[in-house]
């Protein structure tokens, strides 16, 4: 057998402290319609005999603020717990500046470098917030 790593994921109610300062940072409100979690990530050694890939396993687009989740890769880390249409705001408490995507791209290797990562997302829960993250995404795709 070789050492592998897995992944495991959970989600938590976002510290509003966090929150506020984030959306602050980025210029944006608080939406009526949507969650905002804090989502962690992170790389345990288990013994397996099977391989796993290595990428975190989604695409975003650079949206207002931050990336916006529109593809999630089969059997991957953010499969368990990234839905489309989720607004990325943060990694590890650090805002995402709107409109520079090379911060999505950030995201893969501080979970391979830390084995943990830490997320803030702005996920639509309401029909009418689900509708307005299509129509974003519609533009993109």
């Amino acid at each position: 057998t070789a050492v592998v790593l897995r992944r495991r994921a959970y989600a938590s109610v976002t510290d509003e402290h966090r929150q506020r300062n984030t959306l602050a940072e980025i210029s944006m409100n608080r939406q009526k319609g949507f969650a905002y979690q804090v989502i962690t990530c992170n790389k345990m050694c288990v013994r397996q005999e099977k391989l796993v890939t290595s990428t975190f396993g989604f695409m975003a687009v650079s949206l207002g603020g931050g990336g916006m989740v529109f593809e999630i890769a089969e059997h991957s880390a953010a499969e368990k717990f990234f839905s489309i249409g989720d607004a990325i705001l943060d990694l590890n408490g650090r805002p995402l500046r709107p409109h520079e995507p090379v911060n999505i791209c950030l995201i893969n290797p501080a979970f391979q470098r830390n084995g943990e990562i830490t997320i803030l997302i702005e996920r639509p829960v309401t029909m009418k917030a689900r509708r307005d993250a299509c129509l974003q995404m519609s533009k993109f795709l």
